[in-house]
């Protein structure tokens, strides 16, 4: 028999059909998988009709959809904001991260003052920077290889029978390189400060300071002078040794201390007018301090 329903009967059946449908079609979604297919259809259903039914009696449908709207927006806008704060932690922390220097390769050279010529079966080992345990020998051209990161300062030391520790100090750029460094005997030291004058003191060190042009000739009219106390400087000449601090026409493009109080101590070069002085290889420091060790010899050339 055909029943005519009422004017308010009307929106509370349709909102029921509605729901009913859309709890039909979410049930899919919401199952687990220890989750009761039958039970859980029931439940829905049942809380589905009953939610609604009074919500309309309360409020009628607007009110319904109107809660529903708002407190999607609320749980969205608070969903956003808590997800992109922790996005934006996640990223600056990772934007945050400093990649690491590319390594590139220093080969020291040992040549020795009298003839030239490379010194063999050298003991060469890195002490700084600390990236890895890293010791070579000299090979027949004097020769020992090393892997740095770039843009480091570095320390080397080279030693042997007959040969005073030397450390060879510099600055390393970005690109491979090769540094030659006058390695003396024992013997050859003890004449050279013979014809001064002079005996070495264990207890102090020597510092010689490479001064020389791009093209590696000597960088005549270039002087130096260390921030310590010293018994001596020399250059060496096409006679030998001679009192001096500059490099002169016909000599090597170094300037030695001899016994030098032990310490960090600062190089300070003074190139001719018009010319500017630069720790090697990387060439942009103008300034520099180096360890002075007792019975040892360091090397910094610019």
């Amino acid at each position: 028999m055909y029943q005519k329903q009422t004017h308010s009967q009307r929106p509370l059946m349709t909102l029921l059909t509605l729901l009913t449908l859309l709890t039909l079609l979410t049930l899919p979604a919401l199952q687990g998988c220890d989750d009761e297919p039958t039970t859980t259809a029931n439940t829905s259903l049942q809380g589905g009709a009953g939610g609604a039914e009074a919500g309309a009696v309360a409020g009628g449908e607007a009110g319904i959809v109107e809660a529903g709207v708002e407190a999607g927006v609320e749980a969205g806008v608070e969903a956003g904001v808590e997800g992109g704060a922790e996005g934006g932690e996640t990223g600056g922390e990772t934007g945050g991260e400093t990649p690491p220097l590319p390594a590139v390769t220093l080969t020291l050279r040992a040549i020795n003052p009298l003839n030239a010529q490379g010194v063999e079966g050298l003991n060469a080992a890195l002490v700084s920077p600390i990236t890895a345990p890293q010791t070579s020998i000299t090979n027949n051209r004097g020769e020992a290889p090393f892997m740095l990161p770039a843009n480091s300062p570095y320390e080397i030391t080279l030693d042997g029978e007959g040969y005073s520790t030397h450390h060879i100090f510099g600055e390393l750029g970005e690109a491979n390189t090769a540094q030659l460094s006058f390695v003396s005997a024992d013997p050859l030291t003890q004449q050279v400060f013979s014809a001064l004058g002079l005996s070495p003191d264990q207890d102090k060190g020597i510092v010689v300071i490479g001064l020389d042009r791009p093209d590696l000739s000597p960088a005549v009219g270039t002087s130096v002078e260390l921030g310590a106390d010293y018994e001596e400087v020399f250059v060496l000449g096409g006679f030998g040794p001679s009192r001096g601090r500059e490099v002169i026409e016909g000599g090597g493009g170094f300037v030695s201390f001899a016994n030098v109080t032990p310490g960090d101590v600062e190089v300070l070069v003074q190139p001719q007018e018009g010319e500017v002085c630069m720790v090697f290889p990387r060439n942009e420091s103008v300034a520099f301090t180096i360890p002075v060790y007792p019975g040892a010899v360091s090397v910094v050339a610019f």
